[in-house]
């Protein structure tokens, strides 16, 4: 344990040199678009490889990026997002959508397109999102499917889901999601499969990460 966390605080040092410049042949072999280094790191013995893109480690391997950016730009549309769909209608076979943060009344997935005060667009720049929770006021009667979703209006939009059982009001899932494009539409899709009586809220919260 202690030789993995040397090696990636050697690597948290490089990251920050190659922000400031002081690292400026490091950075220009790591430094992938919009700013970010991207890193693999072996989970036995914590070596870190530096990469080009997230999706270049191997499935034995774990993933570390870092913005290089400095200001606010560094932490712009990062961080922790908190929601609550309000009075879930009866469940139609096609879903429900409703905003990605913030309090919304949810609606019919039919009923989502164009309206933006259930969607809203991602950063400017590919971001991951990570530690889905979700939560009913009152427990399922069928089971629920609670998904962060980009583009299409149904769960085949899905990046990040998790899944209700029936009796049960609670479900997580801490991904990452695959790279979302800059300016993606996201919305929260909550679909299932029967009747679910009318009246739950759902609360939920979920993280975007710059890789």
């Amino acid at each position: 344990m202690k030789r993995i966390l040397k090696s990636r605080r050697a690597w948290f040092a490089v990251a920050a040199a190659a922000t400031v410049g002081i690292a400026a042949g490091v950075a220009a072999a790591v430094i992938g678009d919009g700013g970010v280094i991207y890193a693999c790191y072996d989970a036995k013995d914590g070596k870190l490889r530096a990469v080009e893109s997230s999706g270049a480690c191997s499935a034995k391997e774990g993933t570390e990026s870092w913005y290089t950016k400095a200001g606010s730009d560094a932490t712009f549309g990062l961080g922790y997002f908190t929601g609550r769909a309000r009075s879930l209608p009866a469940l139609g076979v096609a879903g429900i959508a409703a905003a990605p943060s913030g309090l919304s009344d949810a609606i019919a997935i039919s009923s989502l397109s164009g309206d933006n005060a259930r969607t809203m667009l991602t950063p400017d720049r590919p971001v991951r999102f990570r530690d889905l929770v979700a939560r009913l006021t009152t427990p399922s009667t069928f089971g629920r499917q609670i998904a962060l979703s980009v583009g299409s209006a149904t769960i085949n939009g899905g990046v990040l889901s998790c899944t209700i059982g029936a009796g049960q009001s609670e479900c997580s899932e801490s991904g990452p999601s695959p790279e979302i494009p800059a300016k993606s539409t996201l919305y929260l899709f909550i679909g299932g499969s029967g009747a679910e009586p009318t009246g739950a809220d759902l609360l939920f919260s979920w993280r975007a990460t710059a890789g």
